[in-house]
């Protein structure tokens, strides 16, 4: 199945330059780019003229991509949203066409082809990379990074259009020797810069840029010089001279004897034995040559949507403590505080039905929406846990009950609630932005009041379709951009918002002061929550444009002016809340 491309817009971070062949183009030529230019101009004149790569043996780069593509099968989900960073002439993404496809690339000869081959193409070079932060579940390097002068702000500025919880996979030469680059008679200039190998990969993404590592493989071992060799005898001077003094100091017989044959010798025996026995030579391969380039895999971590911690004017300042400063918060809001307030003190099976008899009073149409009575042996995943009220109604519906939530406290209370009504099911600390759950995997995902605080709610929304079996359904609330409190509070800044709906605008209004957020989610000294969004009707359904059906209500209403003076049981009942309430209760089907 070919995966549309939606939204391209939405994409950009900014406007190009120019377009050319329908290609947007956002960098300024120069040098570096004339040069490149060069490089693809020969290499698609001989690939057309003779039918061959000039650089590498077809059989070789068959290999590398074969290798490389199943690795993203391996840690990408089908129908996520991937960039070629490099992507030439598009043949590492074109059968991948199960994924909504990207690349970028500085030769407009090379992106002509790729665009050609189904992919979404852009012209920019790596630091001008145009793309909204965090855009991209997954990104591949391939080949690029022993090009570039600036390598830590390319890697950076990579990294930054990874989502959290976004796979990047770079390949690059493996321990190449870069000797004959520095000859005069080259045809070309900046071709490779520096060398690679794992340790090296992982002290710069894994120290400098805190990426988790996740696994390495080298391709298919290629003979390319004395370089390459696993085990590296003598060059034949160091040999001659080591056997001269071996003869006046006898202790280094031993060691002379083990280098009898020189480096020069070894490296021509080698290929002579490719050559006459090939059945020897691929016997032997992999035990005495590296491959030619190295796949490394690593993850984002959730701690990146807190935004840049590296930035050049100040070096790196990453703090390990961000995670638990965006936990914190959660574990008062999530439902404790609440219970303090109707006066329960404990977790008692009484004091805990007490708690879900006030929350189910409070919010009756919630059985409206979660259809607990048809969940029964169905996999349900709930995102946002609260005080566990839901989860344990969803245990006792008799479904098979997986739990998320970023903060221990809400996820101990789950767990707790399961144990001692000796309910089965589970619960986690972990992110929707960053997590490890299998695609396709549950019937219902769960998410009341939760997806709106993520700080990424559209990337939110993309996460749980990606859990979804077929068929699935994802019930979720979220704040509503139009409400009574929204023109109450921020009068100018709603009306602004409904004309900019308007006129095409699709997406959430930003995060808001801390006043604005604690109107609906506070703690206990006063304060909002770290983050919300509040969102329209009609943006929500671009958001869920991938489901195949969407219906949304909106939902509560408080005792607040303008209702003071009727008790909220009251206006539950009236027009007001399916007007200008609260929240939108939403229901997406994949």
């Amino acid at each position: 199945m070919t995966m549309p491309i939606h939204n391209k817009s939405d994409i950009y971070d900014e406007k190009p330059l120019q377009v050319l062949r329908s290609i947007p183009v956002f960098s300024k030529r120069d040098a570096y780019m004339d040069n490149y230019d060069k490089i693809a101009a020969d290499h698609i004149s001989k690939i057309t003229e003779f039918q061959e790569n000039p650089f590498i043996e077809e059989e070789l780069w068959v290999s590398l991509e074969r290798q490389t593509r199943e690795i993203i099968r391996k840690y990408v989900p089908k129908g996520q949203r991937i960039l070629d960073v490099g992507v030439g002439l598009g043949r590492l993404l074109e059968p991948l066409t199960e994924y909504e496809r990207y690349g970028v690339d500085i030769s407009l000869d090379y992106l002509i082809i790729a665009k050609s081959r189904g992919i979404e193409v852009a012209l920019a070079k790596v630091e001008d990379l145009p793309y909204a932060k965090g855009s991209f579940d997954a990104i591949v390097a391939c080949d690029v990074l022993e090009h570039v002068f600036d390598l830590n702000y390319c890697c950076r500025k990579i990294i930054e259009c990874l989502r959290p919880g976004g796979i990047l996979i770079v390949r690059v030469p493996y321990k190449e020797d870069l000797d004959v680059y520095l000859n005069d008679d080259l045809s070309y200039e900046f071709i490779h810069i520096r060398n690679f190998d794992e340790a090296g990969l992982r002290l710069l993404f894994q120290k400098i840029f805190r990426l988790e590592f996740v696994e390495s493989a080298t391709s298919t071992p290629y003979l390319q010089g004395a370089s390459r060799l696993k085990f590296r005898p003598l060059q034949e001077t160091a040999r001659s001279r080591l056997s001269s003094l071996a003869q006046i100091q006898t202790e280094l017989s031993e060691v002379a004897s083990a280098f009898e044959i020189s480096e020069e010798k070894f490296v021509e025996w080698i290929y002579q034995l490719k050559s006459t026995a090939p059945e020897v030579y691929q016997a032997v391969l992999t035990d005495l040559i590296h491959g030619i380039e190295i796949d490394c895999v690593f993850r984002k971590p959730f701690d990146h949507v807190m935004g840049d911690y590296w930035r050049p004017e100040s070096g790196l300042a990453f703090h390990a403590e961000r995670l638990e400063w965006i936990e914190q918060p959660w574990r008062e809001f999530c439902g404790s505080h609440l219970a303090k307030v109707i006066g329960i003190t404990d977790s008692s099976p009484e004091s805990l039905k007490r708690f879900d008899d006030w929350y189910f009073d409070t919010y009756p149409y919630l059985f409206t929406h979660i259809p607990f009575e048809r969940m029964k042996g169905k996999k349900v995943l709930e995102v946002g846990l609260g005080y566990g009220t839901i989860a344990q109604r969803l245990a006792e519906a008799g479904t098979d009950y997986t739990g998320l939530d970023i903060a221990c406290g809400p996820v101990s209370m789950a767990n707790h609630r399961l144990v001692q009504c000796g309910l089965p099911g589970k619960a986690v600390q972990g992110s929707i932005l960053n997590h490890q759950l299998p695609a396709d995997t549950f019937d219902y995902v769960i998410a009341i009041g939760c997806l709106h605080h993520t700080g990424n709610l559209q990337m939110a929304i993309q996460q749980c379709f990606q859990v979804l079996k077929p068929g699935g359904q994802l019930i979720f609330m979220v704040h509503y951009a139009y409400s009574y409190r929204r023109f109450r509070m921020t009068p100018l800044l709603t009306l602004k918002t409904l004309v900019k709906e308007a006129l095409g605008y699709r997406g959430v209004v930003g995060n808001g002061s801390d006043r604005q957020r604690a109107a609906y989610d506070a703690g206990p000294e006063g304060g909002g929550a770290p983050h919300t969004d509040w969102i329209s009707e009609r943006s929500l359904r671009h958001y869920c444009r991938d489901f195949s059906a969407f219906r949304a209500r909106v939902e509560n209403i408080d005792q607040e002016p303008p209702f003071i003076r009727a008790p909220r049981s009251e206006l539950l009942k009236t027009r007001w809340p399916a007007l200008v309430g609260l929240d939108i209760y939403a229901t997406a089907i994949k």
